[in-house]
């Protein structure tokens, strides 16, 4: 009876701690580590982008919830003098929390640890392996297709987990199309026909550019999405990811047989 009273006080007590305050406060380290393998070893890059960020979380008591207000109010510090290693390479500090390094001569289908140590004891770490070199099949480099239906196809990359496709206007003119950019497992993409119309609906003919990136690890636009999901990053908040992008970037013409 004593042991289930003393449960209850601590219950009670936690509870007033946790809604005698309007927000409950977090802070941890969040990295965005992003390495290119590009044709030429000369050219591959690693980015290492590493911050401390300090979130406050609002507790709305009263149930309450105004979208107006509803934002998550953080703020970040660069952590700077890491020790940052990819594989058995050095990545040097090259700004305030930011770590680059260019002529990493990665080899394809290999793994390569990152490693992130800060001051004598706090450790962060992953995983990632270079997806093997590819390229894209349709469209063909000139082809001339119409909007209604276009398809992109690669070939499949070794130790690929997903892929990203780009598709932009390549004309040296103004026009703001929508263009395309997603996220794919499989090793196609039927494109929509969204992608080539402007900004108010209408569609644009012309010359499109395609690429397409393999990726191994981890990849997320914002950092709110490292908050929200994690990463794969032990340690962080954060994301690992490298990329090999496809030998070729496709130029394509389009047009609209279906024109009134």
């Amino acid at each position: 009876m004593k042991k289930t009273k003393g449960i209850l006080i601590l219950v009670l007590v936690s509870l007033f701690f946790l809604f005698s305050c309007d927000r409950i406060s977090l802070e941890k380290y969040t990295v965005s580590a992003t390495v290119v393998k590009n044709h030429n070893g000369e050219y591959d890059v690693a980015n290492v982008v590493i911050g401390k960020v300090h979130v406050d979380i609002p507790i709305y008591v009263d149930n309450y919830y105004d979208p107006d207000s509803a934002i998550l109010p953080a703020r970040a510090e660069p952590v700077k003098d890491a020790v940052v290693k990819i594989g058995s390479i050095s990545i040097p500090m090259t700004g305030a929390g930011i770590y680059t390094k260019r002529d990493m001569h990665l080899e394809y289908k290999r793994s390569y640890p990152l490693s992130i140590t800060v001051g004598d004891t706090f450790h962060m770490s992953s995983e990632a392996v270079v997806p093997d070199s590819f390229s894209i099949i349709t469209p063909s480099n000139g082809d001339t297709m119409d909007i209604h239906g276009v398809e992109v196809t690669w070939h499949k990359s070794d130790s690929a987990n997903f892929y990203i496709v780009y598709v932009d206007y390549s004309e040296d003119t103004a026009a703001e199309v929508n263009g395309y950019e997603n996220v794919v497992k499989d090793t196609s993409v039927l494109l929509p026909d969204s992608c080539f119309t402007n900004l108010d609906g209408n569609i644009v003919e012309g010359s499109y550019i395609v690429k397409v990136i393999a990726v191994n690890g981890a990849w997320k636009r914002g950092v709110l999405s490292f908050i929200l999901g994690g990463g794969n990053i032990d340690g962080a908040w954060g994301t690992y990811a490298i990329m090999t992008p496809s030998t070729n970037t496709v130029r394509f013409f389009v047009k609209n047989t279906k024109r009134k």
